[in-house]
């Protein structure tokens, strides 16, 4: 029996507005996936999917933050089965010590309650428990994933949307290895907008634009689906109405918005997966330590205007070179403006949200621009609608960065 099998919870609702009009404390289905209104639906969500020993991968500061680190850790679900190391950035040693530690419980499953890198740190728990016999070759990529063990998440945090997701992340000698099964999705995630109501307001504000960039790129990705989209549109919405008034004023119907914005952002890119704006971000913080959702955000002014570009033959998107285009003015009226005013619309956003509108201010000068032309990561260029070369990012990018970089 599968675990979807298992649950006996209603039928799958439509759309952001069916979610946003949950009560707290309901439990629902929606694109495939349990989802739970408040963290006192944990131990209802848990019996739904079926697990009989779970253990915890918990990050004890984030749930601490929102006094919930005693009732989660103290739970009768776990019986004591908890991993609190988490650490950012989870390692191949970080993971391999969860698991020895692990080996006595035999844990049917992982519940995974922290932001991007605790839920990183749990699916990569989940695909070792999965393949007792040859850990370190499937954590390393020297054997493929075969099998995950169910994976329920709770993030505390609006920004990645990891607890809708197949991939995962795990740093090996220091290098990212990508973790991408179809048993990573977790089969649940519960909502709780109280962890974000405690976030630091810098970092809230700048998860939240990871999560906005993402919708954002997810509806003009070439391997978007007329689903995915519908998902990325209505996250991208409510991310960018609310993300300002959730940050500054903690109003609790805004809190409620972008912790489901955040969630359809993962539901989108678990399909379309990332483009160009993630492929230069990424350069932007290994480069420069500019923190990923801004760097995303910075990045997004330029895609942005090149991918509207009226060159046919530049064109990579299936639909053909009219579709991207409307695409592309589909995916920036999230940010209610047109392709060549993203980074306008952004800027204003950024004083909104208290942030520096300037990579200048991370140090980032007209000299850097080559080298982070060079970097980006061809693997997220490749699901760009519109083809770029290093030297047609660079062009991009001195233009867009005129008056944001020094020479």
């Amino acid at each position: 029996m599968s675990t979807h099998d298992r649950v006996s919870v209603p039928e799958e609702v439509p759309g952001a507005e069916s979610l946003m009009s949950l009560p707290h404390g309901s439990v629902t289905r929606f694109d495939g996936q349990l989802i739970g209104f408040g963290l006192e639906t944990l131990e209802r969500v848990v019996k739904d999917v079926g697990l009989s020993r779970p253990m915890l991968v918990i990050d004890p500061v984030a749930a601490r933050a929102a006094r919930f680190s005693a009732g989660i850790e103290q739970s009768p679900i776990f019986a004591g089965r908890v991993i609190d190391g988490v650490k950012p950035n989870p390692t191949m040693e970080l993971a391999r010590s969860a698991l020895d530690a692990s080996a006595p419980w035999d844990a049917d499953g992982v519940v995974a309650v922290g932001g991007g890198s605790c839920i990183d740190l749990a699916k990569a728990v989940a695909v070792g428990l999965a393949h007792s016999h040859e850990v370190d070759a499937v954590l390393l990529g020297d054997a493929p994933i075969q099998a995950a063990v169910p994976i329920i998440a709770v993030p505390t945090s609006a920004g990645s949307g990891s607890q809708a997701t197949r991939f995962g992340v795990l740093y090996v000698d220091g290098r990212k290895r990508s973790l991408d099964h179809l048993d990573l999705r977790p089969a649940a995630a519960v909502l709780d907008p109280r962890f974000v109501s405690v976030m630091p307001p810098r970092a809230a504000a700048i998860s939240g634009l990871d999560a906005l960039c993402q919708c954002v790129e997810s509806v003009w990705a070439c391997q978007a689906t007329d689903r995915s989209r519908r998902c990325a549109i209505e996250g991208g919405r409510l991310m960018f109405e609310n993300l300002a008034r959730a940050v500054r004023d903690r109003e609790a119907h805004a809190l409620r918005a972008i912790s489901i914005g955040a969630h359809l952002s993962g539901c989108a890119i678990n399909v379309s997966r990332t483009t160009a704006a993630h492929a230069y971000s990424y350069a932007l913080t290994q480069q420069h330590g500019i923190p990923h959702g801004l760097a995303g955000a910075y990045a997004l002014g330029w895609v942005a205007r090149w991918n509207a570009g009226r060159d046919e033959h530049t064109c990579d998107h299936p639909d053909g070179h009219a579709a991207a285009r409307h695409l592309v003015e589909e995916a920036t009226a999230i940010l209610e403006c047109e392709p060549d005013d993203v980074k306008v619309c952004l800027d204003q956003l950024y004083s909104q949200l208290g942030l520096p509108p300037s990579m200048s201010l991370f140090g980032v000068r007209r000299k850097d621009l080559p080298a982070l032309a060079q970097a980006m990561d061809p693997q997220r260029l490749s699901n760009n609608p519109r083809r770029l070369s290093p030297r047609d990012v660079l062009e991009c990018t001195e233009g867009e960065y005129t008056s944001d970089v020094l020479d």
